[in-house]
């Protein structure tokens, strides 16, 4: 919950103009992936026996986020160019 917070914070700094489109958008991703998840990782341990699968595939998902997280702020940082005439 602290995460979504800080994050739904953050759309405001990031989209000024727009907030709420954005807090829109991650608020359905989220609802989503609270609805999909546990069911995936309830498949994956009947498969498996043991929750261990859908562990590692939740680090994996985390490690992937933090890996986007970086691009974007790094084409974020970059400065713009403006077009010569």
């Amino acid at each position: 919950l602290g995460i979504v917070i800080l994050v739904l914070s953050m759309s405001g700094l990031y989209y000024p103009s727009r907030p709420a489109y954005m807090m829109g958008n991650m608020t359905i991703a989220y609802g989503v992936a609270q609805i999909v998840a546990p069911a995936i990782t309830g498949v994956l341990a009947e498969y498996n026996e043991s929750y261990m699968a859908g562990l590692y595939l939740s680090v994996g998902m985390m490690i992937a986020g933090k890996i986007l997280m970086f691009i974007l702020r790094s084409i974020a940082s970059k400065p713009v160019q403006k077009a010569e005439h």
